[in-house]
């Protein structure tokens, strides 16, 4: 997968948490130049170049999109550790290009950590707080043979 990186998508979620605050993700996207679109049963937000979907909606919603993905492979029992160890890099790689854009994250951990938010599904997870949302780097690999993921989001 290749497309935008993280730093370039959470400059940019950046800008729609900085809408104030009482207002909908829908009304923050459309307010910082995101154009709807539909996908499916899911809703998607377009800006130039760069799409990314919507989960929920109204003040329980935020919006992801995924910057790596890699599928394990069934047939290499040792894939799966292969691959956590490969993301985890450059899940790291990732957290210090957007930290130099962006600062130093409000909380950078692990599952299971103090402060890992209980409502995130993630391995580990680099939050930005902002006044008005937060923006957040993500690695995901929800279960056995799942693909690993890096995410970008914001709510």
């Amino acid at each position: 997968m290749t497309g935008p990186s993280a730093a370039t998508l959470l400059l940019e979620f950046e800008r729609v948490v900085q809408v104030e605050a009482g207002e909908e993700l829908e009304v923050r996207l459309r307010a910082t130049g995101w154009d709807p679109r539909m996908a499916g049963l899911l809703r998607q937000w377009r800006r130039g170049d760069l799409i990314v979907t919507q989960y929920g909606r109204g003040s329980i919603s935020f919006i992801e999109e995924t910057i790596d993905l890699s599928n394990t492979y069934f047939d290499d029992r040792d894939s799966e550790e292969r691959l956590m160890g490969d993301f985890e890099e450059k899940f790291t790689r990732s957290l210090s290009a957007c930290s130099a854009e962006l600062g130093e994250p409000s909380f950078v951990g692990s599952y299971g950590d103090v402060g890992f938010p209980e409502d995130l599904d993630a391995v580990m997870t680099a939050r930005w707080i902002r006044r008005f949302g937060a923006i957040a780097l993500n690695l995901k690999h929800e279960d056995q043979g799942v693909p690993f993921r890096i995410t970008v989001t914001a709510d």
